[in-house]
């Protein structure tokens, strides 16, 4: 079966792809990806972020734990997979790059117009009705999918496309059904515009029910703290969308890098994340720290591989974490690291001064970058770029304290193997901390005895949803200065 895939909103908008009965089709940033969306504008999108996969005659669109979430048709966040119908409208990512999809034998014939873009340069000959109520079906979709002011503006500017297209091209009795679907769209689109301002949220409401949500998360069920987590947090990235999360990623992009072993045979592995603080010196984790010295140990060599370019990597020569970290501590403990390398780093992250961290608070959206276990590829890195909000800022026992000793910053941001030692930032995109890990309490899972059937229980260690941590980052200036040394 033929499928065609018509990228209408990112970097990439107006691409067409079409494949020959496939049997699964990667969707991402990463350029192995069937669709490869921009790796550095499309940030909104994970670098495998999904997968289209056939079943029969069906084909149906699985998401890969993505960080932003994935939609269909403007709905809800899709939690493992949906079936995709004909002429689909996927989002990748919360105000991310979008994708229509179709299927089969009209496949091929159906238009793919760009919303904004002039209609005479996309169609040659007359512009069928077909085709006006799909790009119509499309303005808005994509209204609603982006609930915000900047789509309803670009639907404005198809409307005048279509109208102009209409009139110089079309019979005259097309032209008057054009322009009142035209008309009709206006219409809808300024509603729609109406509705979406009188239920839009200002971004401080949004973060103290992140801060509700996250406070009474020990006496909530898991599930539904956590979904209610994930919608909160997609709500505040869109109404942070235009104030710099995309600057922040953008600036500290070459800054970031992957932590790996390379083995003797040649072969290597991701683990942690670092970034570049100074012009040899990366800050991690002290956990990540003790990894790397074993795996050393052992015979590997530990490298720092720089994020979007495999081919740029540096041999790191020493390695230093805080004297008062104890690894397997059943208390936390300062879980800094410095990494060391001799080439020189050519753009070091900027730190947040001792003023900036003094005026943090919770409540205040934070930004993580750095590499998921999964995506932990060295040869093609490509961190992942999060937002979260401040929980709480205490000592390292969890108590309130003075400012020098409240150097644990609770938060919300999605966290993962390979995400230990990325940095946090600010609105500012000034590094507040290190990412080090995440709260457990102990949990029963039922159990039971398949000879006799008597039911049972265990006690398991289980994550609480958006109770994340990092350690402050004076922490590892402190260090830093102490490897100069």
């Amino acid at each position: 079966m033929k499928v065609v895939i018509d990228i209408v909103g990112g970097a990439r908008a107006g691409r067409r792809i079409e494949f020959d009965d496939p049997a699964t089709l990667r969707i991402g940033r990463h350029p192995d990806c069937e669709v490869a969306f921009d790796p550095q504008a499309d940030l909104d999108a994970s670098s495998r972020h999904a997968e289209v996969r056939r079943e029969g005659a069906a084909f149906w669109l699985h998401d890969l734990a993505s960080a932003n979430g994935t939609r269909v048709d403007g709905g809800p966040s899709v939690k493992k997979r949906v079936l995709l119908a004909d002429g689909a409208l996927v989002e990748f990512g919360s105000g991310g790059p979008r994708c229509r999809f179709s299927f089969g034998a009209a496949a091929g014939r159906r238009d793919a117009p760009a919303l904004g873009a002039v209609l005479s340069t996309r169609h040659s000959g007359r512009v069928g009705q077909a085709t006006v109520a799909a790009m119509i079906s499309d303005a808005l979709a994509e209204a609603r999918a982006r609930h915000s002011g900047g789509a309803i503006g670009r639907s404005g500017t198809f409307v005048r496309s279509l109208v102009h297209a209409s009139m110089t091209r079309s019979t005259r009795t097309f032209k008057l059904a054009s322009l009142a679907l035209s008309l009709t769209l206006a219409g809808a689109v300024v509603a729609l515009a109406v509705i979406v301002r009188r239920v839009a949220r200002p971004e401080e409401s949004i973060r103290q029910d992140l801060l509700h949500v996250m406070e009474e998360q020990r006496t909530a069920d898991g599930i539904a703290v956590k979904s209610q987590l994930g919608e909160l947090t997609d709500e505040l990235s869109r109404a942070r969308a235009s104030q710099g999360g995309r600057a922040i990623a953008s600036a500290a992009r070459e800054g970031v890098y992957l932590v790996a072993v390379r083995a003797a045979a040649g072969s290597d592995e991701g683990f942690c994340t670092a970034f570049a603080i100074a012009p040899h010196h990366l800050a991690t984790n002290a956990h990540c720290v003790v990894l790397a010295s074993d795996l050393r140990r052992r015979g590997g060599t530990i490298e720092v591989v720089r994020n979007g370019d495999g081919r740029v990597r540096f041999t790191v020569v020493r390695m230093k974490r805080s004297g008062a970290y104890v690894p397997g501590g059943a208390t936390i403990t300062p879980d800094v690291g410095i990494l060391q390398v001799d080439e020189t780093l050519q753009k070091p992250l900027v730190l947040a001064s001792r003023e900036a961290l003094a005026q943090l608070q919770p409540g205040d959206a934070i930004y993580t970058y750095g590499f998921p276990g999964r995506l932990a590829d060295t040869l093609a890195p490509e961190a992942t770029f999060v937002q979260g909000v401040v929980g709480r800022i205490t000592r390292l026992d969890g108590e309130a304290g003075a400012f020098a000793d409240s150097v644990l910053i609770q938060h919300s941001a999605f966290t993962a193997g390979g995400t230990s030692g990325s940095p946090i930032f600010d609105g500012a995109g000034r590094i507040v901390a290190v990412n080090a890990g995440g709260y457990v309490e102990d949990g029963e899972l039922k159990t039971k005895d398949l000879r006799s059937g008597k039911p049972g229980a265990l006690v398991v260690a289980q994550p609480l949803h958006g109770y994340n941590f990092g350690m402050r980052i004076d922490l590892v200036e402190s260090l830093s200065k102490e490897a100069d040394q």
